[in-house]
């Protein structure tokens, strides 16, 4: 339990924001179909946020968590193991919930039931159709983001990598690539997957720094 309190205690301001965010989600998602939520983030479109998000959304990609672990692996070292074991977690709760829920992607969605709204699409955007539940560039974008903010003891800091994350999973609905519900729970795991690698890097750090000591003696 004081493993669980410290991480708290280190990402307060970015979990704090993130529950309330959470919250409001939750509440969108209960007062409106997934149906007019999507629509509604469709129409709020301009070139300019088209250009962003096109490229924004690489960032929640598998490469961006393989720089990631990389430059921890060369900066951290220690702690890089975090990362790689959030990784492996979320990736198996998303792999597995997408695999088993079988939900196709917003462009399928509007095809087989909403045909007379076109939607506004990206060129040279790649679309998917299929296993869009829940959104696994959400997760990575989560996952990488909170345990950076777990490393740092900046409150502003920690609300850039929150703010971050969340460009980068809304970008996921820009591009209409999820539904809100799919990058709101892929958020989550993320999330709850890397407070697992947090947890494992304080249970590191605390046995590598009883054996050093147990070494002086």
């Amino acid at each position: 339990m004081n493993a669980i309190k410290e991480i708290y205690l280190r990402t307060k301001t970015f979990s704090l924001t993130y529950f309330i965010l959470l919250i409001i989600s939750a509440i969108i998602l209960f007062l409106y179909p997934r149906v007019q939520i999507h629509i509604f983030i469709n129409k709020l479109n301009s070139p300019s946020l088209d250009f962003f998000f096109k490229y924004l959304t690489y960032l929640g990609s598998g490469w961006a968590l393989v720089l990631a672990l990389t430059i921890l692996a060369i900066i951290y070292k220690r702690q890089a193991g975090g990362l790689l074991l959030s990784a492996l977690v979320f990736n198996f709760f998303v792999q597995l919930i997408k695999h088993t829920a079988h939900q196709v992607r917003p462009v399928k969605y509007f095809e087989l039931f909403v045909p007379d709204y076109h939607l506004h699409l990206i060129e040279g955007v790649h679309i998917h159709l299929y296993n869009s539940f829940p959104s696994g560039h959400s997760a990575t974008a989560f996952a990488i983001l909170f345990f950076l903010a777990f490393l740092s003891n900046k409150k502003w800091v920690q609300l850039l990598y929150l703010l971050l994350a969340v460009l980068i999973a809304y970008s996921r609905m820009y591009l209409s690539q999820h539904f809100l519900i799919d990058i709101v729970v892929g958020s989550l795991i993320g999330y709850l997957s890397s407070y697992i690698g947090a947890w494992w890097t304080i249970k590191y750090e605390q046995t590598q720094a009883a054996s050093e000591q147990h070494t002086d003696k």
